[in-house]
């Protein structure tokens, strides 16, 4: 029986003075894209197991002392 996981793409802002320190979390999401803003934040999207979506958000709310946007796309 084939199965199907559900993925969820996000985009996620992370301002300039958490950026560096959440970026190898972010990257080990598997970033399908990525901006530097001119202002040292952070624009990625990430495609995630929906299962995941909210252990993501936790985690990212974590590294940025509530301070990260995320959208779901």
């Amino acid at each position: 029986i084939p199965l199907k996981f559900e993925k969820k793409k996000m985009a996620i802002r992370i301002p300039a003075q958490y950026a560096v320190h959440s970026y190898s979390y972010v990257k080990s999401l598997g970033i399908t894209s990525e901006q530097w803003l001119n202002d040292g934040s952070l624009v990625v999207g990430v495609e995630v197991p929906g299962g995941m979506q909210t252990e993501v958000i936790d985690k990212l709310n974590s590294l940025t002392k509530g301070d990260v946007e995320v959208k779901l796309l």
